[in-house]
């Protein structure tokens, strides 16, 4: 599913959310500026909080290509 700033966590699926995640984790990881980073830190807590409530603690990394990525689905 493709990430819609309007849509709340609580409507993805934990396939979608851990993308999101790992989306948000690969951008964080490799953009220069503060502000980015900082937004992307903070997308990476909600989602684990969602998954967390959801009972999965444990987030995969997923390998970086196809849809996982930089500036991927999810991340800002």
């Amino acid at each position: 599913m493709k990430y819609d700033y309007q849509k709340k966590y609580s409507e993805y699926s934990n396939s979608d959310l851990i993308k999101f995640h790992n989306n948000a984790r690969i951008t964080y990881y490799g953009c220069i500026g503060h502000f980015k980073s900082q937004q992307n830190e903070g997308r990476m807590s909600m989602i684990a909080r969602e998954l967390k409530n959801r009972g999965i603690t444990e987030i995969p990394e997923l390998k970086e290509g196809g849809e996982i990525g930089y500036n991927g689905d999810g991340a800002y």
